[in-house]
């Protein structure tokens, strides 16, 4: 099911369209522009194309993070498992 929601990033609004549900599409722009608020307040002296990088690489950087977190995670449990089957 396809939403269309209208969202506001960083005081401007927005149409977007996706596949996943309305909420979840808010959520997601909330975090971006909550990132993008953080971003604003360490660096208010850059233009806003060095602020969307900034926020794109604070982003990459969590999602790195996520993943790596999550490897390990996965190491954790296999570990177990094998161990249980022992």
């Amino acid at each position: 099911m396809e939403s269309k929601v209208k969202l506001v990033i960083f005081g401007e609004s927005y149409w977007i369209k996706g596949e996943e549900p309305e909420e979840r599409l808010r959520e997601v722009a909330s975090l971006v522009s909550s990132a993008l608020s953080e971003v604003e307040k360490s660096y208010p002296y850059l233009d806003m194309k060095e602020k969307l990088l900034m926020l794109a690489l604070n982003l990459a950087h969590n999602l790195v993070k996520i993943r790596f977190d999550l490897d390990g995670l996965r190491r954790k449990v296999e570990e177990c498992l094998t161990e249980e089957q022992i």
